[in-house]
């Protein structure tokens, strides 16, 4: 039987192996008694899985005496923005975000922001007790579209916009927030619950939506994963551009920003245009969690991760947000006609991910430690070139290493990696 992943990323598995109804009620229980009393919202995405689990994790919640708030299909940004703005004390995200359809998972979130390590471990370590059973009611998480569409302001219209919803969450309400604020839409894989590309949207070639775009001479491309809070943005002509470059465009399009959180594995241009603008620049472990813990110790307003394209703005809600991300990317179309993917050059990103078990990975980095004993430690290793850096790191939500490389050049980015991969399989052989 496979195994749950138990991280601040999330609790995910395959379903029914793995993550089932029973460990949903018992999951969703522990985390009530962790909250204590009061209200815990519930949410879930698209998969087929996740009806059957919010229902479980909305029994588990009222088993421990605390009350819970059915939202039904919602995004993970929606349902993180609920939870804030209604001033409840938890939410549950049933979803496994961008991994593939078999699995599911998770998310908890506390006070408007998700857990951190020590409260997950906590959590994980309560046993489920009956209190006096609570009851159940409807919430309506609406206010969190209301909010986007005064952020987008007057910028879209005339503006054609291609849509690739992934049969996720955001096929619900993203087309028409979109539609209100002027825009003309055209989407792709717009039918809730039917997946019929990679779920993850920056590991995709998008070739509908790049067809739609021609078709309809669109301005812009917008890519969802299942639960809307990752993004892959497509150019009419470059076609997919890095995860990176949204992050780079919220801190180009900041205001009132002194300092920014980013993730390790960001890319180097989205720090240097920070430091351009005068903001202090803190670096993170990769996971959103650990950049929106660092965001409130440090103070800092803005943070992400260039991997996913991710964007945190604490002003509007406490997590990676596509749609709020996808804001910063209109504006620069309404400020300048079109994406300058030009601005980027010299910043070429590889990523990719090795399948390895916890153990054999373990062992690799300590292997690697002797080899680059100077590597930032912050988050797996991160080796700096003259010309680039690659870092490795154990995945939180898969049993793999991320590898991430950054080059002067496509060509060089793909010779550190050819590097790195050939480093990895000698170690690999010798074990």
């Amino acid at each position: 039987m496979s195994k749950v992943i138990e991280s601040i990323s999330g609790l995910r598995g395959i379903y029914p192996s793995a993550i089932n109804a029973e460990y949903a009620f018992s999951a969703a229980c522990k985390f009530s008694g962790f909250i204590g009393k009061g209200k815990i919202a519930v949410g879930m995405d698209t998969r087929q899985s996740s009806f059957t689990l919010s229902r479980a994790a909305a029994a588990g919640i009222m088993y421990a005496g605390c009350q819970a708030v059915w939202l039904g299909v919602v995004t993970t940004p929606e349902l993180f923005h609920y939870v804030r703005t209604s001033s409840i004390e938890g939410g549950i995200m049933i979803t496994a975000s961008h991994n593939p359809r078999e699995w599911n998972g998770l998310k908890l979130i506390k006070g408007g922001r998700g857990i951190f390590e020590e409260e997950l471990r906590q959590v994980l370590s309560n046993s489920c007790k009956s209190s006096k059973i609570a009851c159940e009611e409807n919430g309506d998480s609406s206010k969190y579209y209301e909010d986007v569409e005064r952020m987008l302001g007057d910028k879209l219209h005339g503006l054609r916009i291609g849509l690739d919803l992934a049969g996720g969450s955001a096929c619900i309400h993203v087309p028409s927030t979109f539609k209100r604020s002027g825009a003309d839409v055209y989407a792709v894989n717009a039918s809730p619950g039917i997946f019929t590309r990679v779920i993850d949207p920056t590991q995709d070639n998008l070739d509908e939506l790049s067809k739609i775009m021609k078709i309809a001479k669109c301005d812009v491309g917008l890519a969802f994963d299942c639960d809307g809070d990752r993004l892959q943005v497509v150019d009419a002509y470059a076609g997919k551009l890095p995860p990176d470059y949204t992050l780079y465009l919220a801190v180009k399009h900041a205001e009132s920003i002194d300092k920014i959180v980013v993730s390790v594995d960001t890319s180097d241009i989205v720090v240097e245009e920070a430091r351009k603008r005068g903001m202090q620049v803190f670096i993170s472990p990769v996971g959103e969690a650990n950049v929106l813990r660092m965001m409130m110790e440090k103070g800092c307003l803005m943070g992400g991760e260039g991997s996913s394209a991710g964007v945190i703005d604490s002003r509007f809600s406490y997590c990676r947000d596509g749609l709020l991300a996808s804001t910063y990317v209109i504006k620069e179309i309404a400020e300048r006609g079109r994406i300058d993917i030009d601005e980027f050059r010299g910043h070429a990103i590889i990523r990719k991910k090795v399948n390895i078990d916890k153990d054999s990975s373990e062992k690799l980095l300590k292997r690697l430690e002797e080899d680059y004993p100077d590597a930032s430690k912050v988050d797996g290793m991160k080796i700096r070139f003259d010309d680039g850096w690659c870092l490795i790191r154990r995945s939180r939500t898969e049993n793999a290493l991320r590898i991430s490389v950054e080059g002067v050049s496509r060509e060089k980015a793909e010779e550190i990696l050819n590097m790195v991969n050939s480093k990895i399989s000698g170690l690999a052989g010798e074990e």
